[in-house]
């Protein structure tokens, strides 16, 4: 695949997603979704079933993976409660050892920094992680 990439006087600044291009979070995301589950009496799900519920925000995606769906009324309020206790468990379990950089991000952020580039980080993750 073909990148582009601007020239270095073109460049004015990056704006970098954390979870999934800085960080490997993917097995934090994945234990933390089945520990919601888990602790609700509900089953594990695969690694494929949690890569394909990631497409949709985190309440719906664990309101899905009990089953429910969009015309449900619990939907939004079952999914939301949910939420709330996988950012909990999210948020204690965070560090560099369970979110890593991934290969050479360091360097690319140190190169960066050298060069004056600011930069910023968006997210959908939860305020206390940001």
């Amino acid at each position: 695949a073909m990148t582009f990439l601007p020239r270095q006087e073109q460049m004015r600044g990056v704006i970098w997603d954390v979870d999934g291009t800085l960080v490997d979070s993917f097995m934090l995301g994945y234990t933390a979704t089945n520990a919601v589950l888990t602790k609700r009496g509900f089953h594990d799900i695969s690694e494929d079933e949690y890569l394909f519920g990631c497409r949709y925000t985190t309440p719906e995606r664990l309101a899905r993976h009990i089953g429910l769906i969009p015309e449900d009324i619990e939907f939004g309020t079952v999914g939301a409660d949910m939420a709330a206790q996988f950012d909990a468990y999210y948020i204690t379990k965070v560090d560099t050892s369970t979110a890593p950089l991934f290969h050479g991000i360091r360097d690319i952020l140190q190169k960066l920094e050298i060069q004056n580039r600011p930069m910023g980080a968006l997210t959908n993750a939860a305020v206390d992680y940001a």
